[in-house]
């Protein structure tokens, strides 16, 4: 399935507000949406049953980790031609 932008939003929004469905008729409805291949019209249904006033919003920090992760400068270098062929490979 090609999934552009506005399908990986309606799928992350999907994501977030699975945990929120009450019961099992809203769950078959959401599932019905995704079968016809439809993640913004599922979207739309668990917007529906969760609340129109709720906006689902994705919880990300940014630059939560920032400082944390350390890369050595190796990282930066060019990879060699034997690595490329490598990588290519697998």
């Amino acid at each position: 399935m090609d999934t552009g932008p506005k399908q990986e939003k309606a799928i992350s929004g999907l994501k977030e507000a699975l945990a929120k469905l009450p019961n099992r008729e809203e769950l078959e409805a959401v599932a019905a949406a995704l079968e016809a291949n439809d993640p913004e019209g599922a979207l739309r249904i668990l917007r529906q049953q969760v609340g129109a006033h709720e906006t689902i919003v994705a919880n990300r920090q940014p630059g939560r980790f920032k400082g944390r992760l350390i890369v050595g400068q190796e990282f930066f270098e060019p990879l060699s031609d034997d690595e490329i062929r490598d990588l290519i490979a697998e």
